[in-house]
C-alpha cells in the first residue's frame, strides 16, 4: 500500500498526503466493519456511512471536503478497495480492512465489545492488539478469550514474543479439571497457537500422560 501511494493522479485528491489517505481509509474501514458490521457497503448506504466516518476522522486535513465518491476513488486508486458491478464498495481483502480499522478500534474498543459476537471484525480485533496500552491489555485479552479462545490466541501472537505468555492465564480455566471436553480441546489448541516455550512445555507435560485422552489431544495440538 505504501508504494501504491506514489501513483500519480490528475484530480484534486492527488494532493492529499498518503498519511491522510490512510487515515480516511482507516475511518471508513472502522465504520463499516465495527460500526455497521458490514463486509461491503451497498451504493445506497455509502453516503451515510461516509458521513459517519467523517465524524471519526474530524480534523484530518481535507476530509470535510471529500464526497463519498471521491473517497471510493482514492481507495480504488491505491488498490485498497474496489467497486462491484452494482456500485457497492468492497475491500480488496478483509485482512486489509481489519488492518486499517485496527488503530481506531484500539482507542475505543470498550465501546464496541458487542461487535465481538460478529466474526466479521475478528481481523480488526487481532490487529488492534499491539496498539492497546499496557494498562488495558489484560482486560482486552480477557474480553477476546471470553468470546473465543482461538481468537484470543491469534491476538496474543501479534504481541512481541516476550509478551505472548500474557494469554496463558486466560486459557488456563479452559484446560483445567472439570472443563467440558470440547472447551479443553479448543483450549489446548489455543495454547499451541500461543507457541511460547512456556506454552509448549505445558503441552509436553500433558503428552507424557500416554493413557490420558487430554494427553493425546495435547500431542495433536
Amino acid at each position: 500500500a505504501t508504494r501504491d501511494m506514489e501513483i500519480v493522479a490528475n484530480d484534486s485528491t492527488s494532493e492529499l498526503p498518503r498519511e491522510t489517505v490512510l487515515e480516511l481509509a482507516s475511518a471508513l474501514a472502522f465504520q463499516l466493519l465495527i460500526g455497521e458490521k458490514l463486509a461491503s457497503c451497498p451504493a445506497s448506504m455509502l453516503g451515510g456511512v461516509w458521513v459517519d466516518a467523517k465524524e471519526i476522522c474530524a480534523g484530518i486535513l481535507g476530509a470535510d471536503t471529500l464526497s463519498s465518491l471521491e473517497v471510493v476513488a482514492l481507495l480504488r486508486r491505491y488498490d485498497l478497495a474496489q467497486s462491484t458491478a452494482d456500485g457497492s464498495l468492497r475491500w480488496k481483502h478483509q485482512l486489509v480492512a481489519g488492518a486499517l480499522a485496527a488503530p481506531r478500534l484500539a482507542r475505543v474498543w470498550r465501546k464496541y465489545l458487542g461487535s465481538l459476537q460478529q466474526p466479521l471484525g475478528d481481523d480488526a480485533w487481532i490487529f488492534a492488539t499491539p496498539f492497546i496500552p499496557d494498562l488495558e491489555l489484560d482486560e482486552y485479552l480477557q474480553a477476546l478469550f471470553h468470546v473465543d479462545l482461538l481468537l484470543g490466541a491469534r491476538a496474543v501472537i501479534e504481541l512481541p514474543l516476550a509478551g505472548r505468555d500474557k494469554g496463558l492465564p486466560h486459557i488456563a480455566p479452559a484446560v483445567g479439571p472439570g472443563a467440558p471436553e470440547g472447551v479443553q480441546v479448543r483450549g489446548l489448541f489455543a495454547v499451541a497457537r500461543v507457541g511460547t516455550e512456556r506454552a509448549l512445555a505445558f503441552l509436553r507435560n500433558l503428552v507424557d500422560r500416554d493413557d490420558d485422552e487430554l494427553g493425546h489431544t495435547a500431542a495433536c495440538a
